[in-house]
């Protein structure tokens, strides 16, 4: 027969080795010097029990500026209470962990305080965890900042924009209309206001490029703030091709331009009518403020992609400038003074960044068929929907 003691004893011994098996235990003497440690404590710290016993507890204590939480828990476990907190400590070999811990201290006879326990288990994961968490919280709230701060500088560059290129078009539609009124009364009186007239003329085309320019300036701000929509449908491109041929008609024939279109019948790809029309248009506007006296647009279909050429046999873009003419603002050489100044590199640059937006390519390089430079547009012809999708959200903002 057991006796009721022996259980007892038994019981608490199993109840100690719980405890032990699963939480970290170290006792102290009133001074905080360790005076035991339990195998999960030294597992923890790296420190043998041996290295513990007898030093002060703040051989563990981590460096990073704890000093009132500690002058609370000794406060507390003083007048005889629990203290219960988190602590961060230090490993033998540098490393940080986090604690959760209960120091409680342990009473003689008397009801005095003979030494204190501390019972802990580790949270570090947990922590880590938090921290992660945290950081990613931070993190999106500060894009988030970021995207409303973008979103309200957009809105006012486009506010500026729309204001800057009104204020703009509104005298150069007067100075294009004067000097054509001027141009043609000159013509009317004789061959001998024939070169006023011409410069007239030229008064009218440099407002028209400056119109050009101007309208680009406007849309580069949208492009730039995903604010210029996009709508797909199946263009034909012989169709498409010739309606812009058409458009430039009147400064194809004034300056003696012949222009040859080489595309496949009823040819189609899949893009927005409008920005994939502005594309061309502007490559051929290029051409024909370039070229000497012909110019060639080419489409062919090769392996589920389109390339579409513009060609002129104009002086051509050096080798070392053909990327640098797509940037704001560059032009090539002055040594090559025809191409040079006769465009401000707006509209290659809303080009590209146009063609960058719809995933097509665009670069430029020697015609080996006219001579001059060859613009070249290339992409899928139908694009997935994905890209569809994407570039239509955008221009909705």
């Amino acid at each position: 027969m057991v006796l009721y003691s022996e259980k007892c004893e038994e019981s608490s011994a199993q109840c100690k080795g719980i405890v032990n098996d699963n939480l970290i235990i170290s006792k102290t003497d009133l001074d905080g010097v360790i005076t035991y440690a339990n195998e999960n404590f030294c597992k923890l710290s790296g420190y043998e029990a041996s290295e513990l016993i007898g030093k002060p507890h703040s051989v563990i204590r981590s460096p990073n500026g704890q000093s009132e939480v500690f002058e609370r828990m000794w406060e507390t476990i003083l007048s005889k209470k629990t203290w219960q907190g988190r602590i961060e400590n230090r490993k033998k070999n540098g490393d940080f962990y986090t604690v959760v811990s209960i120091v409680a201290p342990i009473f003689d006879n008397k009801g005095g305080i003979a030494e204190f326990v501390a019972i802990r288990y580790d949270v570090t994961e947990q922590v880590e965890t938090e921290k992660r968490l945290q950081e990613a919280k931070q993190k999106k709230e500060k894009m988030q900042l970021e995207n409303e701060m973008l979103e309200e500088v957009n809105r006012a560059k486009e506010s500026f924009l729309l204001v800057f290129t009104h204020e703009l078009k509104t005298p150069l539609n007067a100075v294009i209309s004067f000097s054509d009124y001027i141009s043609n009364e000159l013509k009317q009186k004789g061959s001998e206001f024939e070169e006023l007239s011409e410069l007239a003329h030229t008064i009218r085309q440099s407002g028209m490029w400056m119109l050009e320019n101007v309208e680009s300036i406007l849309d580069i701000g949208r492009l730039q703030a995903d604010r210029l929509s996009f709508k797909y449908q199946d263009l034909d491109m012989m169709i498409l091709l010739s309606a812009l041929v058409k458009d430039d008609k009147s400064l194809i024939d004034e300056r003696s331009l012949d222009v040859k279109i080489d595309c496949p019948a009823q040819m189609k790809i899949s893009s927005d009518p409008i920005q994939f029309k502005r594309v061309v248009a502007n490559l051929v506007s290029n051409a024909i403020k370039h070229a000497h006296t012909k110019i060639e647009i080419s489409c062919l279909v090769e392996d589920g992609r389109f390339r579409l050429q513009v060609e002129d046999d104009g002086d051509g873009v050096p080798q070392q400038s053909r990327e640098k003419i797509f940037e704001l603002f560059e032009q090539v050489e002055e040594s090559h003074l025809t191409r040079r100044g006769k465009g401000t590199g707006i509209g290659l640059f809303f080009v590209k960044l146009l063609c960058e937006k719809m995933h097509y390519s665009v670069t430029c390089k020697h015609s080996q068929k006219l001579g001059g430079a060859s613009f070249e547009v290339s992409g899928e012809i139908f694009p997935s929907q994905e890209i569809k999708s994407d570039l239509s959200e955008k221009g909705e903002k």
